[in-house]
């Protein structure tokens, strides 16, 4: 999946509602950042996950990998180099993918809500229609 700007526009009108609830979830993790404030945005057995740190103006993102998903739910490697074109690094053996984010203006907020859509729903296969779950915490 090469990820651009067709299949961001893509998702931002396919799923305009999703894209604003991640939005708002990620405002309100960055807005008092704390040593262990998170957000986890999850699909069925996948999920994105967003760390605080608060000492950078970023992210740490992490996305779910095969160490803790069932042989069922687990991807293959054109999922694996899909996940790397969005800029996540291979994970080290029991750890998920990973990246940190630099926020640089407002828009990357709804950048990183695209993103997510696109790795629990065209990379982790998410059936379109399933419901998000999330999962703030502020600390």
């Amino acid at each position: 999946m090469a990820f651009g700007e067709a299949e961001a526009a893509a998702i931002l009108e396919r799923q305009p509602t999703e894209v604003a609830a991640i939005v708002d979830q990620l405002r309100r993790l960055t807005s008092k950042p704390g040593e262990n404030s998170f957000l986890v945005v999850s699909a069925d057995d996948y999920y994105i996950q967003f760390l605080s740190l608060p000492r950078k103006r970023s992210l740490a993102v992490e996305a779910i990998s095969n160490a803790f998903l069932s042989k069922k739910s687990q991807i293959g490697e054109a999922a694996t180099q899909e996940l790397l074109g969005l800029g996540f690094a291979l994970p080290d053996p029991g750890f998920n993918f990973s990246m940190e984010y630099e926020l640089q203006n407002d828009s990357d907020y709804t950048v990183l809500a695209v993103m997510t859509l696109a790795a629990l729903f065209d990379i982790y296969r998410c059936p379109q229609g399933t419901k998000l779950a999330f999962e703030l915490n502020l600390e």
